[in-house]
């Protein structure tokens, strides 16, 4: 057996070893006995893709350019190596380098995913029109790509289009009954306008059930479940929101301002109010729940200092409670 199909032999070897070590999560490894593979059998594409990804995975971005930049000079024509590098630079937030490479990898290959990465880029490049126009370019090349649909809901809600925001979001929910992030987006889209605050904990409750850990969904479910006078319900979630976000300030100021309307202890509201702001003094939201609430107390002196507090930190509203309160 010549040399060269000696090395493609062991080549073969150390490649198997290394996606074991991938699947056992052992990635330090696998990235070591891919790159050995490579080196072994240059001619192979597959180890230096395979290594490509790995350094992906583990946060390695520009190392992971590097490579996968060498392997498309030889292999020009690989759709995966030019998402992988734009995806890296994605991740080190080089926007307009992470658009020309997915724009690459769209000519080798349409895929809806590599459409929706790519709006994903130009909308934090501020190119918000031709962001749709991605998204819509995804649907067509796959109508049930779910993604792009909840996608284009989420665009249409920041556009203030809320019919066509429940259109797009239903259609993904309709794709994938599980999908956790469409009926976030579309609870929050419902619970905004009246009379639909039933039908937006329902959608809450469900993204919930299918991602226990959306501390956003699980607020705005004890929202809509307080606006609907389901108050033990609500109760549960505002707790539920802490126990999950124990060290965020907005977990504490949302159950504070529910006690304090609802509940006749004043004194439990106050400590959690007054324990959103010591976690995060700069917060504009915990500075005015606290003042606001304290000068419905009667705690004139130190709801001013709070008001004046989140007056400067940008808080339009607790500018006007001080004027009507002579502050």
């Amino acid at each position: 057996m010549s040399n060269r199909n000696l090395n493609r032999n062991r080549a073969a070897i150390v490649f198997e070893a290394a996606i074991q070590a991938e699947d056992a999560g052992d990635l330090r490894k696998a990235r070591r006995l891919f790159a050995r593979a490579s080196l072994l059998d240059p001619a192979a594409p597959h180890p230096r893709f395979a290594l490509a990804t790995v350094l992906f995975e583990e946060g390695k971005w520009t190392e992971a350019i590097s490579v996968a930049r060498q392997a498309t000079k030889r292999w020009p024509n690989v759709n995966p190596a030019y998402s992988l590098i734009a995806r890296s630079y994605s991740e080190l937030g080089r926007w307009k380098m992470a658009e020309r490479f997915f724009h690459r990898a769209l000519k080798v290959k349409q895929t809806p995913g590599i459409w929706v990465l790519l709006a994903d880029a130009l909308d934090n490049l501020g190119k918000y029109d031709e962001t749709e126009k991605c998204v819509r370019q995804a649907i067509k090349v796959d109508p049930d790509y779910e993604e792009a649909h909840y996608n284009l809901g989420h665009i249409y809600r920041l556009k203030g289009k809320p019919g066509l925001a429940e259109k797009y979001l239903k259609r993904a929910i309709e794709i994938d009954p599980k999908y956790a992030l469409a009926y976030a987006e579309l609870g929050q889209l419902l619970s905004g306008q009246k009379h639909r605050n039933s039908e937006a904990a329902s959608f809450l409750r469900k993204a919930v059930k299918y991602d226990p850990n959306d501390g956003w969904s699980i607020a705005y479910l004890a929202n809509a479940l307080w606006k609907l006078r389901k108050l033990k319900a609500a109760d549960e979630q505002y707790r539920r929101l802490i126990q999950l976000w124990p060290d965020s300030a907005i977990a504490y100021w949302c159950y504070g301002g529910f006690l304090s309307y609802e509940s006749k202890d004043n004194s439990t509201a106050e400590r959690y109010l007054r324990k959103a702001v010591e976690i995060d003094p700069a917060c504009e939201m915990a500075n005015y729940n606290l003042g606001r609430h304290l000068l419905w107390w009667d705690q004139e002196t130190e709801g001013k200092k709070f008001l004046t507090r989140a007056a400067k930190l940008g808080h339009p509203r607790a500018r006007e409670l001080l004027h009507k309160r002579g502050g």
